[in-house]
């Protein structure tokens, strides 16, 4: 009996195919559409489509490496039908990363690249019953954009809606001074059309959304995922299936029930500045760093004639309200300023917030106006260090120091 450590996620008939089409994995059109068509199922649950995936690629590793037929069929099925205009094709898959001239062309790195998982394609075809090769595929599941062919059968709407599970979310308000920069709109607008069709059409559902994303309790933090709160970071990063590029929603908050906190002093230690808005980045740090790097970004594509290798921001907005403690959509001012929405630890908030406002005073030679009580604290707060999120294309969460956190 297979066992992919998830079982609930499928249906028995679907696990039944699926043992059905790794024992007979030689290459068969028929069966290939029979697969792409339980991948695009509507009836299909998220991890059936990726399981459909995977099974697509054991059916691609068996075509022969000189079968223009098959090759003109794959192409046609799969990146024709797929997210851009059919005129854009090409482009598209240049985007993706493919020197592309022809499907046969095409076919030959798509194997190439498929080729990162033989050792599991031939475990599986040797012995259909290899529990471990099935315990292996099943962790392979739970990484979605390592599943190449899952761009194929999961529509970018259903990537949202996934994100969306695994995340909270709370209302947002497009920042009304970053438009102002000079390059910003344009620059944007460009790293948005330098994304894949389909990378494109999940990073403009993220900006459709109008929402401000925060990590949840059930928000991954492994390596591969979908969505994921790297170790060691205070962001979102969302891969979709099948890519090689990421999506970062910077800044994200913290798990629990209070995503955003203030503080002052921890550990008996100052905070600095910057840092006081705990898990959170003030709107208007954003907006200069989204204009240094529109700027930066401007002048080295003008320069040198390819993208800038550096996050590009493409959408920045301010934080209408928050996840509440119990999972309620709270106003940001009503968050800060009243214990019901914040939660037991508020007198601590005041505290901190009483010790911020007055060092705000004496390194800014600020003169705030006379407003008291927790509405006031949170008002004049909210006045230096409104909190926004923005939304950057082109980043890597793979950095060396922070790998090391998963050994």
């Amino acid at each position: 009996m297979l066992s992919l450590g998830t079982e609930s996620s499928f249906s028995q008939r679907f696990l039944q195919e699926a043992a059905a089409a790794v024992r007979h994995r030689t290459w068969s059109e028929e069966a290939f559409l029979r697969l792409v068509r339980q991948g695009r199922s509507p009836r299909a649950a998220w991890r059936e489509r990726c399981l459909a995936a995977f099974l697509l690629e054991m059916q691609i590793a068996g075509v022969p490496h000189d079968s223009p037929s098959a090759a003109e069929f794959l192409f046609d099925l799969l990146e024709t039908q797929s997210a851009c205009r059919p005129e854009d094709t090409v482009r598209d898959l240049r985007l993706q990363g493919y020197s592309v001239g022809d499907p046969l062309q095409w076919l030959l790195q798509l194997k190439e690249r498929l080729a990162r998982h033989s050792r599991l394609h031939q475990a599986l075809g040797k012995d259909p019953e290899d529990s471990a090769a099935w315990a292996r595929l099943g962790g392979l599941l739970e990484n979605e954009w390592r599943l190449l062919l899952a761009r194929y059968l999961i529509p970018p709407s259903q990537v949202i809606g996934r994100v969306r599970r695994l995340t909270r979310t709370s209302c947002g308000l497009a920042d009304p001074d970053v438009g102002e920069h000079p390059f910003f709109a344009s620059e944007s607008d460009h790293a948005l059309g330098e994304l894949p069709a389909y990378e494109g059409a999940v990073a403009q559902g993220l900006l459709e959304s109008g929402e401000i994303w925060w990590v949840g309790q059930d928000t991954p933090s492994h390596l591969g995922s979908l969505v994921e709160y790297p170790l060691g970071s205070i962001v979102l990063i969302v891969r979709p299936p099948g890519s090689d590029w990421e999506l970062e929603l910077k800044r994200a908050g913290r798990r629990g029930p209070n995503p955003l906190r203030v503080f002052f002093r921890r550990g008996g230690r100052q905070i600095p500045k910057a840092h006081r808005l705990d898990c959170g980045s003030p709107s208007r740090h954003l907006r200069f760093e989204a204009g240094a790097s529109t700027t930066f970004s401007r002048l080295f594509r003008l320069s040198q004639g390819r993208p800038a290798p550096l996050g590009r921001p493409l959408s920045l907005r301010s934080v209408h309200s928050v996840p509440g403690p119990q999972g309620q959509d709270v106003l940001l001012l009503a968050y800060l300023s009243d214990p019901a929405c914040y939660g037991e630890e508020f007198p601590q908030l005041q505290s901190q917030l009483e010790d911020v406002l007055q060092a705000y005073q004496e390194e800014d030679d600020w003169e705030p106006p006379p407003l008291g009580g927790d509405i006031g604290r949170a008002t004049l707060f909210l006045t230096q260090a409104a909190p926004g999120q923005m939304l950057l294309a082109g980043t890597s969460s793979f950095r060396l120091d922070r790998l090391a956190l998963y050994c």
